[in-house]
């Protein structure tokens, strides 16, 4: 389990950047964590994974009035992968550090509205990270 879901996280962010992916793919530290049984690889598969759909997201959103379908899925997608990556393994948590300050780039720079609907998706991150 941990090679499948090592290797499809390289394989997901080799969709993105193929030049990403192939230095994740040789990374030696990537390599060693997830060719053995260290509980490494379904969370770096979800962190990537949830800055992907948090692109995503941020990208879909442009009516800045309402969320539409597509946006929403993104959106919930995006803080259930980063909830469920940092339940994994607190350390990935750092993906989401990443992915406000992205938003507070895009919200400064000409996206306002985004400044709330990042505050929803750390509140929907939090929910998916203790569902009890």
């Amino acid at each position: 389990m941990s090679v499948f879901w090592g290797s499809l996280a390289v394989f997901t962010l080799a969709l993105i950047s193929p030049w990403a992916g192939f230095f994740l793919a040789i990374d030696t530290f990537s390599v060693k964590y997830t060719s053995v049984i260290y509980l490494e690889s379904l969370p770096l598969f979800l962190s990537a994974l949830s800055v992907i759909t948090s692109v995503k997201w941020m990208d879909s959103y442009q009516d800045y009035k309402k969320l539409t379908r597509s946006s929403l899925v993104w959106f919930v997608m995006s803080a259930a992968t980063l909830g469920l990556a940092v339940a994994s393994k607190y350390m990935y948590g750092v993906a989401g550090i990443a992915i406000v300050l992205y938003a507070l780039f895009l919200a400064v720079k000409n996206r306002p509205r985004l400044l709330w609907m990042i505050l929803a998706w750390c509140a929907a991150a939090i929910l998916f990270f203790c569902p009890g």
